[in-house]
């Protein structure tokens, strides 16, 4: 394994080591589904009425941690914003609701690297491999105080997905078959 990749799996391990009690004893639920529409009889082939999102949430036994898993089968162009709507959680509990910090190599981008560059790089070349060992674009924050009924029936707005232009932390570069961990702790 490359150096990066092997800290990423170390980084992975640690994470589930914290969350283990929540991912392996709590209470599993099920949220928006692939292949369910809105009730509207509208189906797509990239899923816009909601069959193209995928929500689990694992909550702790005693509700004061929970674990939200969101994915995405295809990227769907100019979409609004995607809420996060977790189940099982205490409707009075007031939660932290937060992301993982992420890194994305440059290289994912492909040759959008264009936009920004003063000097054409042409995409898997010399330049473009050595740019992306020593360039990460960090990924978007989530951080929030809310309530669990607010989370539960209302949900969390997200940040706006990336459409080819403009990308900082508070754009979400979500490609497809794309996921996300969110993480929710119940404040004292």
């Amino acid at each position: 394994m490359k150096k990066e990749d092997l800290e990423a799996v170390k980084a992975q391990i640690a994470l589930y080591k914290k969350w283990r009690n929540v991912l392996q004893f709590g209470d599993f639920y099920r949220g928006r589904s692939f292949g369910e529409g809105d009730g509207s009889g509208y189906h797509s082939a990239i899923g816009i009425n909601g069959e193209n999102i995928m929500e689990w949430t694992c909550v702790s036994p005693d509700k004061k941690k929970a674990v939200g898993l969101l994915f995405q089968k295809l990227v769907v162009p100019n979409t609004s914003f995607s809420c996060y709507r977790a189940k099982g959680l205490d409707e009075e509990a007031c939660y932290h609701f937060y992301n993982r910090s992420l890194k994305y190599n440059l290289k994912d981008f492909g040759d959008l690297v264009n936009l920004v560059s003063p000097v054409h790089i042409k995409q898997d070349s010399l330049t473009h491999n050595l740019i992306s060992h020593f360039v990460k674009m960090d990924g978007e924050t989530e951080d929030c105080m809310v309530c669990g009924d607010e989370l539960m029936y209302h949900g969390v707005k997200l940040k706006a997905a990336f459409a080819s232009t403009g990308y900082n932390d508070q754009v979400r570069f979500f490609p497809d078959f794309g996921s996300r961990l969110y993480f929710m702790e119940a404040e004292e």
